[in-house]
């Protein structure tokens, strides 16, 4: 079976995660082997336009035999110069063109934060999004997913429960990556807890330096603490200004203080491979404090215990509030802002109790997973139909 996936393959570790185990789902729903070729999400956007939704690529997508777009969060309704109000900028000619069947792959939905809601172009945005949805989802051979970070509810807010219910919701794809790969081996053994910062996040306003520099203040004082106290420190950047975020850090503590027992996991989104690397260091924690949505994913997949970080004004924050939440684990989310003085206190004793309890959430994690395990087996289920009856047409 011939399939063309367009996504995102490198540059940002969620992306890896989120397409690589697509393979696996088809083989589970539709029992076949694939051909798997890729077309660059990247090249298609409007500052690289090395590629464009032509007729060159129509002619691509038809000479296969399934077109999958995802998964990653390509219905992020903000661009005005796009037919469809996403990065996916199809025109109505492009949509009529596609004769093989299409599946949009467990994607995420994102609306600008603070939005202006009488902005008449936010307004035009939004009505692009809603024809768009209207008009494929009347056609046979389309089958739309939205990932379960909370994409069914905002859709839901925007646009009402009926145009909600166009899509069905489906585990992220995070949640299949290869799951037995052996944890990193370190010299010494003692506690060691993992970071993922985002200080890229906050939404772009006069507050955000106040917000990144409250955070990088606070990580920083949580790892010396925890540094004097025995523990080991792991930082997993998953996108390249992740490093920046980890140097401002490592300024805050100082370069001697990060000699001591502070790790920096390699930072190489250029394959399978490499994103198995970063699994291998984020599996050799004790506990993991993640801001970024697929580090929550990875740790939850591993059943590694967890702590999902949300600063006030992160863009990311409803989708990893929404995600513990459809697991049964708001708890384990810790929430701050600028004006929370006790922000380090919080976030360290949540540490400690979580190490010193970490089979309770061992076992709510794997309570969460066979969650998922079976929302992913009525996924193959569906597509299996869906796929079948487009075969059958033919």
């Amino acid at each position: 079976m011939k399939v063309l996936i367009l996504a995102s393959f490198e540059g940002n570790t969620g992306d890896i995660f989120s397409f690589s185990s697509f393979e696996s789902l088809v083989l589970d729903a539709l029992q076949t082997n694939i051909e798997l070729t890729h077309a660059e999400m990247r090249d298609f956007y409007k500052n690289s336009q090395k590629r464009y939704f032509d007729t060159e690529f129509l002619h691509e997508i038809n000479g296969h035999d399934m077109f999958v777009i995802g998964g990653g969060l390509y219905f992020d309704v903000r661009w005005d110069y796009s037919h469809t109000g996403t990065t996916l900028n199809f025109s109505d000619d492009f949509i009529k063109g596609i004769k093989v069947p299409v599946l949009l792959n467990g994607l995420g939905y994102a609306e600008p934060n603070n939005a202006d809601e009488n902005d008449p172009v936010q307004k035009g945005i939004f009505k692009k999004f809603e024809r768009f949805i209207s008009n494929v989802s009347g056609l046979d051979n389309w089958f739309l997913t939205v990932r379960n970070d909370g994409s069914m509810e905002r859709i839901a807010a925007r646009f009402g429960k009926d145009f909600a219910g166009l899509f069905k919701e489906v585990p992220d794809n995070g949640f299949y990556f290869y799951k037995d790969i052996a944890p990193y081996t370190f010299d010494e053994e003692m506690p060691t807890v993992g970071f993922s910062v985002a200080n890229d996040t906050f939404t772009a306003d006069r507050t955000a330096a106040e917000k990144v520099n409250h955070l990088n203040d606070g990580v920083a004082q949580i790892v010396q603490s925890l540094v004097s106290k025995g523990m080991r420190i792991v930082f997993f950047p998953h996108m390249p200004r992740d490093i920046d975020a980890i140097y401002q850090i490592m300024q805050r503590v100082g370069v001697e203080g990060f000699r001591k027992n502070v790790v920096i996991a390699p930072y190489n989104p250029s394959g399978i491979n490499a994103a198995k690397t970063i699994v291998s260091y984020y599996k050799s924690c004790d506990i993991v404090v993640t801001m970024r949505f697929h580090a929550n994913v990875i740790a939850l997949q591993n059943q590694i215990p967890l702590i999902g970080l949300v600063a006030k004004g992160i863009v990311s924050g409803e989708r990893i509030v929404s995600l513990y939440e459809k697991i049964q684990m708001s708890d384990y989310v810790l929430t701050t802002d600028e004006n929370d003085p006790h922000f380090v206190n919080r976030l360290i004793d949540k540490i400690n109790y979580i190490l010193s309890n970490r089979e309770e959430c061992v076992a709510q994690e794997r309570a969460a997973m066979e969650m998922i395990v079976r929302h992913r087996t009525e996924y193959c289920g569906t597509l299996r139909a869906f796929y079948m009856n487009q075969v059958s047409r033919d």
